[in-house]
């Protein structure tokens, strides 16, 4: 599980002219063209990661994060843990979405299973598709087009239309009964509102919480959360990540949907030597980021003409420390910064070297490092920039004189 707090070394802070800038972006592909989300980026003091970011695992948002590009969770997206706003200005792809707090998404939502929305102060916002087996919305306004979305459940507290039932509770098995006493596609809303609004007044959902524990059981034992079986894919994206999908099929798509493919939780070798020679670097920068990538693959992506590329292989936990040596020296600031954030505990030799490295942003990598030298730690106090100066304090306080660590304590931190 990964809190992106634990990742602020990648992001950088928001200014306000770039937070205005993202409003007018939020009304040009709000359904209806009005925004929710303006008086969160006016309001709040935001982080922001340029480009696309997958992370490899849980994720828990304790920071409020804009992402500029594509935002990939392997697993599932929580913000309750954390209380952190997200908004994404490309797609977002994971498993499962608990959100609590703000969750915007400029384009596409594409979760593989439960899209819970939930708690009346604050919103849910998607300018694209939003697709899931179920979506809850519990007490939370939600602004999407619903008649462009893939939902195989849907519930809505806050309105009721045809659409909504009680089939995403049935779907997890958490309510008993028999479905639905309506068909949305072939009934007129007159013929089943009264039915459907009765069974809404007379039952109690329930609870988020109790929703949100069934989901991560499920998934910390490896089976489905749904007691339904999970129908065939009618879209290219569900079919490629359809675990009953062949894998001659797979290797077919790797051309057109290369990206689809490369978001596999589990990549055939095959699949991956297609995907490793792919015209298109964001399809490379999928696999790079892809856990089960093979040593030889990342040693061939390691000289990637793309930095992106290298930065994802740089920052992969199998990365062959070799090639860590290597990236340390690399013309791209960000695939420095980028292996020494994942590999500089220790710390090595090459790392305390590189807290002189001309580019801030890895001198700012270098100054979270736990337990660096007191000689790299004296440098990086007196360097130019204040984030690593203020960095190195906070993360190196315990060598710092008793005093100046009291005050770093009570200051904001960058």
């Amino acid at each position: 599980m990964i809190y992106l707090s634990s990742l602020q070394y990648r992001f950088r802070r928001a200014s306000k002219e770039e937070c205005r800038t993202l409003i007018k972006a939020c009304h040009r592909v709000a359904p209806g063209g009005a925004s929710t989300v303006d008086v969160y980026l006016r309001d709040w003091t935001w982080w922001i990661h340029e480009g696309d970011l997958r992370l490899p695992s849980n994720v828990v948002n304790d920071i409020n994060l804009i992402v500029t590009g594509d935002m990939i969770v392997d697993g599932w997206y929580d913000d309750y843990l954390g209380g952190g706003l997200l908004a994404v200005f490309g797609s977002m792809r994971c498993r499962h979405v608990f959100s609590w707090y703000t969750l915007y998404v400029a384009r596409d939502l594409l979760v593989q299973g439960l899209n819970l929305q939930y708690y009346n102060d604050w919103v849910f916002e998607c300018g694209g598709q939003v697709a899931a087996r179920a979506f809850i919305g519990d007490d939370k306004s939600c602004l999407f087009d619903l008649h462009r979305s893939d939902l195989e459940g849907y519930y809505y507290s806050l309105g009721f239309d045809a659409k909504s039932s009680l089939r995403p509770y049935r779907m997890l098995g958490l309510i008993e009964g028999e479905e639905d006493g309506c068909e949305v596609e072939d009934a007129s809303p007159e013929g089943c509102e009264d039915e459907e609004q009765d069974e809404y007044d007379d039952f109690e959902t329930p609870s988020s919480a109790k929703v949100i524990a069934h989901v991560k059981a499920a998934e910390a034992q490896g089976r489905s959360a749904f007691s339904t079986p999970e129908p065939a894919p009618a879209t290219v994206w569900r079919e490629a990540l359809h675990p009953d999908t062949a894998p001659a099929r797979l290797g077919e798509l790797v051309a057109s949907h290369g990206w689809d493919v490369a978001m596999r939780p589990k990549l055939e070798p095959e699949l991956q030597v297609l995907l490793a020679d792919h015209a298109d670097a964001r399809v490379r920068w999928a696999l790079a980021t892809s856990p089960d990538v093979s040593e030889a693959l990342l040693r061939q992506l390691a000289n990637d003409p793309a930095h992106v590329v290298r930065a994802a292989v740089a920052s992969h936990v199998h990365c062959p420390s070799d090639l860590q040596i290597c990236f340390a020296k690399d013309a791209a600031a960000d695939v420095r910064a980028a292996v020494v954030h994942a590999h500089g505990r220790g710390p090595a030799e090459w790392v305390t070297r590189m807290a002189g490295d001309p580019c801030t942003v890895v001198r700012r990598a270098v100054a979270v490092i736990p337990n660096l030298p007191p000689n790299v730690v004296a440098q990086l106090t007196s360097d130019a920039d204040d984030v690593v100066r203020h960095r190195t304090m906070r993360i190196q306080s315990p060598l710092l004189d008793p005093m100046l660590a009291r005050f770093v304590a009570c200051t904001p931190k960058c």
